[in-house]
């Protein structure tokens, strides 16, 4: 064999190592792009799931049944619920009918809380029996006492 080809002999067998070693990297590289793309599609449906869940959560509302004490040393008890009315929170009691007193409902601004505590239904109708809320009274409506006197309502 002559030099020139034992030269092309070694040109040969370093151009396979080198085509070998270039697909050894090449194949590390898909590995490892492959991995890349599997843990970004992993983070993004993580993201998606935690959206998800705040979405969830956000529509999520309070419904029990409650006593409501308000400012002005009132109390009131039945369902309370979240309501939104004209982009304003406000707190919904749903009084339930106790005796003759008929079912009713009020709405309360957050203002006008001093506490709520969560009970069982029974205990709701035991203390609407106690308390026996009225949904109107005499002196909000003027017109009812005018009546009662022979006059004329102002209104």
């Amino acid at each position: 064999m002559t030099s020139e080809d034992e030269e092309i002999r070694l040109l040969r067998t370093g151009y396979a190592k080198l085509a070998q070693a270039a697909d050894n990297w090449r194949q590390r590289y898909e590995a490892a792009t492959a991995d890349l793309t599997a843990c970004r599609q992993e983070r993004l449906e993580l993201r998606i799931a935690n959206t998800k869940d705040k979405k969830m959560t956000t529509q999520k509302t309070f419904e029990a049944w409650c006593i409501v004490e308000l400012f002005g040393h009132q109390k009131l008890a039945g369902r309370v619920t979240e309501a939104s009315i004209g982009g304003c929170s406000l707190l919904r009691v749903d009084v339930p009918a106790v005796g003759d007193q008929s079912a009713y409902t009020r709405y309360f601004g957050p203002n006008a809380i001093y506490s709520i505590t969560p009970v069982e239904e029974a205990i709701v109708h035991s203390v609407l029996a106690y308390l026996e809320p009225r949904p109107v009274d005499v002196y909000m409506l003027p017109q009812a006492a005018h009546a009662n006197h022979g006059e004329e309502a102002p209104f």
